[in-house]
């Protein structure tokens, strides 16, 4: 009787179980440990067993370690001699892993670098918004424990705030990190080629997007303003590239000059040199130098009379006559 009572005592014993505690993970061999007990109330007589499902056999002790994540971990009482019921822990990695620091350029993102010491990053994901992204939508790498300069192109655009994610081998999203795109700047600025006044400040072109120019004119006693060449001499040629306030959209800086014409050109040539010219002489403006033609047969016949400009000096015009018949 008495040994019938012991060995169902030593049953009860063994029964009771034993505790598996939670990992503990090494960042260094990104593995993990756990701690085994006995349940509440198992005597010293009882010691406990554990095995690592498909890689270990039985053993004695009391801590496992080298786990990685989906180890199963199965631990029991024995008696030497039996063992008892047993119970089981697979080891899970809970631990999110985490988007240190990025960079970007104008159309790539680069994840300087993202960690994971646990179970591993397996992929990447870059989104528009902060929504966590589902697991179908990262971007699959081979496991590294950390990554470095990962560079990332595709459907990276200009002036575009992006969000970066990892993806561990066992499902954890990392958190967000935030970046932003940087865009090309361009500098217009006004040169106005001997008037006063027009645009006071340079203006800033964005690649990619149309610039308005200042709609603001220069003025200059004598001329009228024509427009905005790209070049000085295509504005003293009298050759516009752009009105004011007009679109701009060349990817690429410039300085604008302004291009002046002659006002009341025919008044100033007939008035002014009444004496030298023929009634109804006609003067035009022609690329840089001023064409006076008689008009008047009866007084001169068929001559023609032509000055020539110097714009060297802008205050003052020379001009040189010569008549034939």
């Amino acid at each position: 009787e008495t040994d019938t009572e012991t060995k169902e005592e030593t049953t009860k014993q063994i029964t009771a179980g034993v505790v598996i505690g939670n990992p503990e993970w090494d960042a260094s061999s990104h593995t993990a440990t756990v701690t085994l007990s006995k349940a509440e109330g198992i005597g010293d007589n009882l010691y406990i067993q554990y095995k690592v499902e498909g890689k270990t056999d039985w053993a004695e002790g009391n801590k496992v370690t080298g786990l990685v994540n989906k180890d199963k971990v199965v631990a029991r009482l024995w008696d030497k001699r039996q063992g008892g019921e047993e119970t089981d822990k697979t080891i899970t990695d809970t631990i999110l892993p985490k988007v240190k620091t990025l960079s970007a350029g104008y159309t790539d993102v680069t994840i300087e670098e993202a960690i994971d010491n646990e179970s591993g990053i397996v992929g990447y994901a870059v989104t528009g918004t902060d929504a966590k992204p589902g697991k179908t939508s990262f971007t699959s790498i081979d496991k590294t424990y950390k990554i470095s300069s990962l560079k990332i192109s595709t459907g990276i655009v200009r002036d575009t705030t992006y969000y970066v994610w990892v993806i561990d081998d066992a499902g954890n999203i990392s958190d967000a990190k935030s970046t932003k795109t940087s865009i090309e700047t361009y500098q217009i600025t006004y040169n106005v080629n001997g008037g006063s006044g027009g645009p006071k400040n340079a203006q800033t072109k964005y690649y990619g997007r149309t610039l308005k120019l200042d709609a603001t004119k220069p003025t200059r006693t004598g001329y009228t303003f024509q427009g905005w060449s790209t070049t000085k001499a295509r504005a003293n040629a009298g050759t516009i590239d752009y009105a004011a306030g007009a679109n701009y959209t060349a990817n690429a800086g410039a300085t604008l000059w302004a291009s002046w014409k002659l006002a009341n050109l025919d008044l100033l040539a007939t008035g002014g040199f009444s004496t030298y010219m023929p009634t109804g002489a006609i003067a035009r403006q022609i690329n840089g130098y001023i064409e006076v033609t008689d008009k008047s047969a009866s007084e001169y016949g068929a001559a023609a009379i032509y000055k020539s400009v110097d714009f060297t000096n802008y205050n003052k015009m020379v001009l040189t006559f010569s008549r034939y018949r």
